[in-house]
């Protein structure tokens, strides 16, 4: 990794100004944004909504030395307490084990994690785990399409896509996706009650991204479902196509192999910018309405399970296989199939487009942006070791930012984003007195 003359000196200028602007209540960034998130969207819902700080609950986990495997009491005490001490919310044994393997383990991942009661007609909880804000934009765009799995793209990358949101974009509109299946009361249930119908999930995706999409609209921020929806659109067709004939290759779940039609999300997000066209206004809405109106949208554009199969098919065996069966079947029994085969046929002129004209073919040589930060873990263990969370949280916001600015060196910003994310592990074991 290539390093730059003076960095220790440098980092200790941009640290110390950094601790300079902090203000007394000590969070990193991304911990001030889903603070905010919090009291502006997830108080006083009809249950408990919880936006974890992973930054906070590393810190404390860390201190609380209860990263090792025989330690899972203590973990299981530190969130109960960081949950009580910030949200006035006491967690049950049942939901904080469940919540925990999303803070320790996979601490990376965004999601949405309900808490069904024991009838399955309502939630103790729900818990919003954001994407992790160890990236940048080009690596945000890339996971979003699925290009961190070479087998689909070859050669292609971040450059070659045409369509592209910034890192605060993404970032918010995660916040947002995640915070809409916590809110969804339609969705999430069936996905308890129905966990084998990947249509359901198709529903509570749709539901989730155009609440996101609305809540942007509603900031301010114009144009980008139209983004997404081709980010989406790329998905479906390149990982999609991946999951349909690895069978899913058992990487997450049974609904995997279904990946390029649950998240087809293009016609509720072409709905989304219809409306934005037309001018509509959703700033002056509140949540609860722009709720209602993501259920509408769903109900009207979301695809249908033989729709679905339809893409499954496609993907797995090829237009030609496809349509022969799906022909088969308008002609058996036409009430029930002449509707899917018309929406396969758009779905397949559709994404054709999109992959013709917004996915470059050729190799592009990337602008090189900042230099990397050569890693100073010895700062990090000096801060851990005098409990200084005000310059560990300093510290680690310099080098997101700096990660933030970086343009190339695909390998090293991957392998710097999982450095960052397992700091909190790495100070706990690695740091010595």
């Amino acid at each position: 990794m290539k390093q730059i003359k003076g960095v220790y000196l440098f980092l200790l200028i941009l640290l110390n100004a950094t601790i300079q602007a902090a203000t007394d209540e000590i969070q990193t960034q991304m911990g001030k944004m889903l603070g905010d998130f919090q009291a502006k969207y997830a108080s006083n819902y009809d249950y408990p909504i919880i936006i974890f700080d992973r930054d906070e609950l590393g810190w404390r986990l860390a201190v609380g030395k209860a990263y090792l495997e025989d330690q899972q009491n203590s973990r299981f005490q530190i969130i109960k307490d960081y949950v009580y001490e910030t949200y006035g919310i006491s967690l049950s044994d049942k939901e904080v084990s469940t919540y925990e393997t999303y803070i320790t383990y996979l601490n990376a991942s965004a999601l949405a994690q309900p808490i069904g009661n024991d009838d399955l007609d309502g939630f103790l909880s729900c818990g919003v785990f954001p994407a992790s804000p160890n990236g940048n934009q080009r690596l945000f765009n890339e996971k979003i399409v699925g290009m961190p799995l070479p087998e689909m793209y070859i050669n292609q990358d971040y450059h070659n896509l045409k369509a592209t949101l910034n890192f605060d974009e993404n970032m918010k509109i995660s916040i947002f996706h995640e915070l809409g299946h916590c809110f969804d009361k339609v969705n999430m249930l069936d996905a308890f009650k129905y966990s084998t119908d990947s249509s359901v999930i198709h529903e509570g995706e749709s539901f989730a991204e155009t609440f996101a999409l609305l809540m942007m609209n509603k900031l301010g921020y114009q144009g980008l479902a139209f983004k997404r929806s081709i980010q989406r659109s790329i998905y479906s067709r390149k990982v999609g196509k991946y999951l349909a004939q690895s069978n899913g290759a058992n990487l997450f779940n049974e609904h995997s192999s279904f990946g390029g039609a649950i998240y087809y999300l293009s016609p509720v997000l072409d709905a989304v910018t219809t409306l934005e066209n037309a001018g509509i206004d959703f700033s002056t809405q509140n949540t609860e309405e722009i709720i209602q109106q993501s259920y509408q949208l769903v109900q009207e554009f979301r695809l249908d399970s033989r729709t679905m199969n339809g893409i499954l098919m496609v993907l797995k065996n090829g237009r030609q296989d496809a349509f022969k069966t799906m022909n088969e079947y308008v002609k058996k029994l036409p009430e029930f199939f002449t509707i899917p085969f018309i929406r396969l046929t758009k779905y397949l002129e559709k994404t054709d487009i999109i992959l013709d004209e917004y996915l470059l073919k050729d190799k592009f040589k990337p602008d090189r942006g900042e230099e990397f930060l050569e890693m100073k873990i010895s700062l990090f263990c000096e801060a851990y070791l005098h409990q200084d969370k005000k310059q560990f949280f300093a510290l680690l916001d310099l080098y997101r930012n700096n990660l933030m600015n970086l343009r190339s060196d695909e390998e090293q910003m991957y392998e710097r984003s999982k450095y960052l994310d397992d700091i909190y592990k790495k100070v706990a074991t690695e740091c010595n007195l």
